[in-house]
């Protein structure tokens, strides 16, 4: 198990960054519908750019979501780190 302390850190890192990445499951499916209740930041981010033509708000948020996603990261490299 001390070896696989890596693998299974980065396998955990990598999960929560294609959770927060999470677009094509839903858009396939219901296309963001009924309403808006299977929205995920990445389909809203789509939505405003592609089809409300609001490119600055959609590239807004494209950064802070990068943010968010960096800062987890982050902690989540601190917290799996190893203290050898």
């Amino acid at each position: 198990m001390p070896l696989l302390r890596r693998t299974i850190g980065l396998s955990l890192v990598l999960s929560v960054i294609g959770s927060f990445l999470a677009f094509n499951q839903f858009f396939i499916h219901t296309q963001g519908g009924p309403g808006t209740s299977t929205d995920t930041l990445v389909l809203w981010i789509y939505l405003k750019a592609f089809v409300d033509l609001h490119v600055g708000e959609a590239t807004a948020a494209s950064l802070i979501l990068v943010l968010v996603i960096a800062a987890v990261s982050l902690v989540q490299f601190r917290l799996l780190r190893d203290t050898d």
